[in-house]
């Protein structure tokens, strides 16, 4: 049985899963190369858009949202980094959210805003305040929702699992045809 089938799908308030943090506008010409990433409002490589010489604003272990650009793109930032005014920092209210569990989130979360937010219907803090999303969540004795976050650790758990297994099984199905000698008949 997968751990899909175990969890109970709730909507909740994005903002009741994270803190949201503005991103802080540093334009180009004042950014030094450096070891920082510098995440911005691409959709490409992890919405870095480059490694700068600046103060990360931020740890490791939270999404950033893209609100202006590739709007509605998450993505996991496991290293400290810098967020550009392009970008929303979601910081998990619970503190020590495993990556597996925030690559769930971040993927409802994606799922959600890419469709529903462009540049006509732009997404900013006050629309995020409002967005719901629907996520394995759980009902307390009092009903109140609260996020499956171990739920959410073990889907993502299975599901990097799964890719994992799916690419090994490739790579040693492409070893093995490389192997086989032909046949001299």
């Amino acid at each position: 049985m997968s751990v899909l089938e175990t969890l109970d799908f709730l909507p909740m308030l994005i903002v009741d899963i994270f803190r949201p943090h503005k991103g802080k506008r540093l334009i180009a010409a004042h950014r030094e190369p450096g070891k920082t990433p510098f995440v911005g409002g691409s959709e490409s490589f992890n919405s870095i858009t480059g490694f700068s010489d600046v103060e990360p604003l931020f740890p490791g272990g939270w999404l950033t949202l893209v609100y202006n650009g590739s709007v509605g793109q998450t993505r996991l930032q496991p290293a400290p980094f810098f967020a550009s005014d392009d970008v929303i920092a979601l910081e998990p209210i619970v503190p020590e959210v495993s990556h597996p569990a925030l690559l769930v989130c971040a993927s409802i979360i994606q799922r959600e805003c890419v469709n529903k937010y462009s540049y006509g219907t732009k997404l900013n803090l006050q629309r995020l305040s409002r967005q719901t999303v629907v996520v394995p969540a759980l009902t307390k004795r009092d009903g109140t929702i609260e996020a499956d976050w171990d739920g959410m650790d073990r889907l993502g758990t299975e599901l990097l699992d799964q890719v994992i297994s799916s690419r090994a099984h490739t790579a040693l199905a492409r070893l093995a045809s490389l192997t086989t000698t032909p046949s001299l008949s």
